[in-house]
Parts: C-alpha cells; structure tokens; sequence
C-alpha cells in the first residue's frame, strides 16, 4: 500500500476540506508556505498603540507570534516561539493567543502577563465594515520556471473593546 496521510486534527471534522489531505497538511512542500495574522490597534488620540502577529509554518514544524505595546516613546514586545506539531490545533504560543470568537467578524487577542516584558492586554477586535481581499499576488523568478510568491491578503477594519491594556506603570 503506498502513499502517507498527514495526521487528524480538530478542523478534520468539518465539511471543510479543499484538498484530498487532511488539515494538518498544505497542498505543497514549499519551506516558506505559511499562514499568518497580523494585526495593529490604536487609541483614537495616538496615545497607545497594540501590535499583534501569529504565524503557523506547517513545512516547517514552527508556531511563532509577537505581541507589543507603544506608549509615547517606551515600546514593549514579547516573541516566542514553539513546534507546531505538539499542539497543531492551538492558535497560541507562550503568552500569547488569538481566538475566533466569531469568523470575520469578532477575534480575540491575548498577551497575557509575562516575565518577558512587563505588559499584557486582553482585547476583542469587532469588525465594522466587511472584509476586502488583495488581488493575488503571483510572482516568479527571472526566468519565470520558478513561483517565487502565490499569495492572498485581506484586511478587516473594525473597533476595539476589552478591558484595556496593562502595563508596569499602570499597575
């Protein structure tokens, strides 16, 4: 018997499916094929800015995120990163997580607190107007035998509730 099939997870169970593979696999084999979110929030005065991302490599075994506040002049950030096959169906890493509480509509960020960087947040992102997707962008090399870039992008707008952002000089 020949050929191999990737390991079940949690989103298998779905009628969701786009290629004959289960989730926990991609369509190609490509190093650089990855999934990421990333997401910026600010006090309508300027005076606080929220950075987030959270990027899942499935080719290469690796989950990694950022999360950072900007006050004036000081900035936090905390990085972390793990091995995506010791928990494929988590959407965290360290103290950091991303929850979709309702698709393209309600996510949830999290930056819990850490001994990293004094900060941490717990903020709902709603969206207020719908999505908008990028023309995809398909690139190749000089001699165009090579796909160097296949991707897609879409951008959400919305607003911002939780119960606000802690810092050490907020504590």
């Amino acid at each position: 018997m020949g050929g191999s099939v990737g390991p079940l997870v949690a989103a298998d169970e779905y009628f969701t499916h786009r290629i004959v593979e289960t989730f926990a696999s991609v369509s190609q084999t490509d190093h650089s094929w990855t999934e990421k979110v990333c997401l910026m929030a600010a006090a309508r005065d300027g005076s606080l800015q929220i950075g987030f991302g959270f990027g899942k490599y499935v080719n290469r075994n690796v989950v990694d995120g950022y999360a950072g506040v900007a006050r004036g002049t000081e900035q936090w950030t905390v990085r972390t990163s793990r091995e995506l096959a010791a928990d494929p169906d988590s959407v965290d890493v360290g103290p950091i997580r991303y929850e979709i509480l309702e698709p393209l509509r309600l996510i949830r960020v999290v930056l819990e607190l850490n001994d990293v960087q004094p900060v941490a947040f717990d903020l709902v992102l709603q969206c207020t107007v719908p999505c908008v997707t990028e023309e995809r962008e398909d690139r190749r090399n000089l001699t165009r035998y090579r796909r160097t870039v296949d991707r897609i992008r879409y951008h959400q707008a919305g607003v911002v509730a939780g119960p606000g952002v802690e810092t050490e000089a907020t504590r």
